[in-house]
């Protein structure tokens, strides 16, 4: 089809665009990691309620269930253009009851007619396969579409689970530190009862108290709405779905492999289906480039008309035709058809570059992003040990008095706003783990998802 389109468009001055990026592509990654990337990537969590949210999500989730029908209607649509290369084949039967009166006397006469014509244009450029070819692509294009959406409902089901396992965590600290906070209001009120203090450190204490009660507000408030926002991912109204809390964030496994960025290109289901879209956008200008060339087109006809059924048979008049369509005069319209097919198949071509660089960003992002964050894990890590220990020793302090009761809560203030954050940089550990086995996904396996039709599957390349 591409050689035909290119002789095609030698004649006429156009030029289909190349199938293949402009740039060459990277050897390789940054890291290249070592563990094999499971096609269902979220089972390396260990986390069975993990896995029972996304079965159910990549059954129920409605956009899946619209991208689903766009499939079919791509499918349904290209059966409609493959057509067009069969014959046409009608058949019409019809009866007359005719009643005369002649000099006083009627009569009677029925009359029955069978009639068949058929029509079938001969493909002398290829219009019709090009067509046909165009629309067999777009299923493909549909069919990557589809699973570059599993991958992202699959994504945001995991970022939101964590996000309420790291919220749910948070508020037990939360909980913890409001109890340690009032046993230390119980210290600084029972030192200001035998006058070691005044009245403005128990004000202050109170009000750290309240603070860390506004903080257990506020994430209440976030887990109702992450725990809404994780049903519709499932395809549930709000307040229906039940969810098991670990008490814990899980340990990232060993990075998973990389691969090579030409393998990613190949694998990648959004990477797949810009280029099923350029390529049909190709054999969509190779069709109107063929729009301008004459059409044949053969016609047969075959009538007969009796009185009875059995003589229907004995009689017929057939008559078999040829014919040519050429355009003479149509005010330039099939070359702007033309022009306008070609700067879509440009456009594609860019647009299928410019995915490719996106897919190669994502993952040297990602990669980027964890090995920094663990950094900044350990970093946090110590930096909490270190403030839990000097709240330990300021504490006995300010109960001996040797120090003002400002720098005890400051030291509380910032122990307890490092463990919160240190569980928010932990989230963010997994969340580039995440991002990293999206950026290298290739399609999902579909078995046990009964919306999708296994046997409606677009060829890659």
């Amino acid at each position: 089809m591409f050689v035909a389109l290119v002789l095609l468009s030698a004649c006429t001055g156009y030029h289909p665009a190349p199938e293949s990026t402009p740039y060459e592509l990277p050897r390789g990654f940054s890291l290249a990691g070592g563990q094999r990337q499971p096609s269902c990537w979220w089972q390396t969590f260990k986390d069975k309620e993990l896995e029972r949210l996304e079965q159910q999500a990549l059954s129920e989730n409605l956009d899946l269930k619209a991208a689903l029908a766009r499939l079919r209607k791509a499918q349904a649509e290209a059966k409609q253009a493959g057509a067009e290369l069969y014959p046409w084949l009608d058949i019409n039967m019809g009866a007359t009851h005719n009643t005369s009166r002649n000099l006083g006397q009627y009569s009677n006469e029925d009359v029955i007619s069978l009639g068949a014509i058929a029509s079938y244009e001969v493909d002398l450029w290829g219009r019709l396969r090009k067509m046909k070819k165009a629309a067999t692509l777009e299923v493909s294009a549909s069919k990557s579409d589809l699973d570059a959406a599993r991958i992202t409902v699959a994504s945001e089901l995991a970022l939101t689970y964590f996000d309420l396992q790291a919220l749910d965590l948070q508020l037990d600290i939360i909980d913890r530190q409001i109890k340690d906070n009032k046993v230390s209001l119980d210290i600084v009120t029972s030192m200001y009862e035998y006058g070691q203090t005044d009245i403005l450190d128990t004000l202050q204490q109170e009000q750290a108290v309240e603070a860390t009660i506004a903080q257990q507000i506020e994430k209440q408030m976030n887990l109702k709405i992450l725990e809404n926002q994780l049903a519709i991912l499932m395809g549930k109204p709000p307040q229906t779905v039940e969810i098991k809390m670990l008490k814990g964030l899980p340990t990232l496994p060993p990075l998973p492999k990389s691969g090579l960025p030409i393998e990613l290109v190949n694998r990648r289901p959004d990477c797949k289906s810009a280029f099923f879209k350029l390529r049909a956008a190709n054999a969509r200008l190779a069709q109107a480039v063929a729009e301008q060339y004459p059409r044949l087109s053969l016609t047969a006809s075959a009538n007969s008309d009796a009185s009875r059924v059995n003589d229907l048979f004995e009689n017929w008049i057939a008559s078999l035709a040829a014919s040519m369509l050429t355009p003479v005069f149509e005010g330039r319209r099939l070359e702007a058809q033309v022009e306008k097919k070609e700067a879509e198949a440009w456009q594609a071509l860019y647009d299928y570059s410019k995915i490719v660089l996106g897919a190669l960003k994502e993952v040297e992002d990602a990669l980027a992003q964890e090995i920094h964050q663990r950094q900044l894990v350990k970093n946090m890590e110590k930096r909490f040990e270190l403030s839990r220990k000097s709240l330990e020793q300021v504490k006995e302090q300010y109960k001996a008095g040797t120090v003002e009761f400002l720098r005890f809560l400051a030291t509380e203030l910032n122990t307890d706003s490092l463990e919160i954050q240190l569980v928010t940089e932990r989230l963010k550990l997994i969340k580039y783990r995440i991002a990293l086995y999206r950026a290298l996904a290739g399609p999902i396996p579909t078995t046990g998802y009964p919306y999708e039709n296994r046997n409606q599957q677009g060829s890659w390349r």
